[in-house]
């Protein structure tokens, strides 16, 4: 995944992901960031959105010292890494998206943004892994 988004929640949405709950303050945002809250689409029968922070917090780390950069797991190291691998049974979630940003190294401006997104305006579900952390 990428260190930017976008999501603008239609009428459409709760249908296109079969969720038996609504959003509140459905608004379009554009520039979605790590650690902002993000809405996430859990199966527990049955399916429910929730808002949740986008970067992994995992359950053992302190308030002091969470990290930042748990945000974009890595399918070619996902079962490497100690933090994900707990969580592929059990703790994943779909995080929808309207598109995507990507940044190209450019000569002349240094990097560039280029904005991805389903030429029909489709959503983009991400796959996603969360986990329950609680500030001691």
């Amino acid at each position: 995944m990428c260190g930017r988004m976008t999501l603008d929640p239609t009428t459409q949405f709760e249908a296109r992901f079969d969720v038996s709950n609504r959003l509140e303050n459905r608004t379009a945002r554009y520039n979605i960031a790590p650690t902002q809250d993000v809405p996430v689409i859990i199966r527990n029968s049955p399916n429910r959105i929730m808002m949740m922070r986008w970067g992994l917090i995992p359950y053992w780390a302190h308030a002091d010292k969470i990290p930042t950069k748990m945000f974009n797991a890595r399918a070619e190291t996902i079962t490497e890494k100690v933090s994900f691998t707990r969580l592929l049974p059990s703790r994943r979630c779909i995080v929808p998206a309207s598109g995507y940003y990507e940044w190209q190294k450019t000569e002349a401006k240094g990097k560039q943004p280029y904005y991805i997104h389903d030429e029909d305006d489709a959503y983009l579900p991400f796959a996603g892994l969360y986990d329950i952390w609680k500030n001691r």
